[in-house]
């Protein structure tokens, strides 16, 4: 399969496959009526040989997203890595949200866990079925979409002549629907958006040296006149 295909290049180029994930637990291949519960499509993780995939979770979408909780996995070397600069960064995760997940989930079970995570595939499934019905109602031949068998969104691709994606985001809006440009999660603009911040943190590393170097030359005019 196509995974099988990008795991192989990955290994023929060397590269290391960094596999963010958040909305794994999401997903209804064959509709509300028979979702997966956990078990769920493997990733990139279950292919990997010889230690060059790095699975990051989040239970953002799962639990919610006020918790700030997310778990590593890959080869231990670099999980090592990750977690020596995770204590450096922000000393690990919220304590407090870990207790109580923790907590959550022994009360909860395999059981209790699995009929969570079913019940909220059911729940999307359904909303990404009456979304889905509503394209075909009101964008046929405006713009081409597949089927959502995971996540929270459907992607529509706008065909017709002169379509504006600007219109359909207004429109949206005001009934409510949020609707994302594509552009803006596209890699060339995810690149330029990087280079953006790292111009700008350079510039504030060069304003920070210039004022370094102005009070330091300050300091040595101050301490030559009082010499004098």
């Amino acid at each position: 399969g196509r995974m099988a295909s990008l795991y192989e290049l990955a290994v023929k180029w060397d590269l290391i496959i960094l596999e963010d994930d958040a909305y794994f637990w999401l997903q209804y291949p064959d509709g509300p009526e028979h979702v997966p519960g956990l078990q769920l499509r493997p990733g990139f993780l279950s292919l990997d040989v010889d230690g060059r995939v790095i699975r990051v979770d989040t239970l953002s979408k799962l639990l919610g997203p006020g918790f700030r909780l997310g778990w590593l996995a890959g080869p231990p070397a670099l999980a090592h890595k990750f977690a020596l600069y995770t204590a450096g960064t922000s000393i690990g995760a919220n304590m407090l949200s870990q207790v109580m997940i923790q907590q959550l989930l022994t009360k909860w079970g395999r059981q209790g866990f699995e009929a969570f995570v079913a019940q909220l595939q059911q729940r999307y499934a359904r909303q990404a079925a009456v979304a889905e019905a509503a394209a075909a109602r009101h964008l046929a031949g405006l713009a081409e979409w597949q089927p959502a068998v995971a996540g929270m969104f459907l992607w529509l691709k706008m065909t017709a002549p002169g379509a504006d994606s600007r219109k359909l985001i207004e429109a949206s809006s005001a009934e409510g629907v949020m609707v994302i440009p594509g552009h803006l999660i596209s890699v060339p603009h995810l690149e330029a958006a990087a280079r953006a911040r790292q111009q700008q943190q350079q510039q504030q590393r060069c304003n920070a040296a210039a004022l370094a170097a102005a009070a330091q030359y300050e300091g040595a005019a101050q301490q030559q006149l009082q010499a004098e």
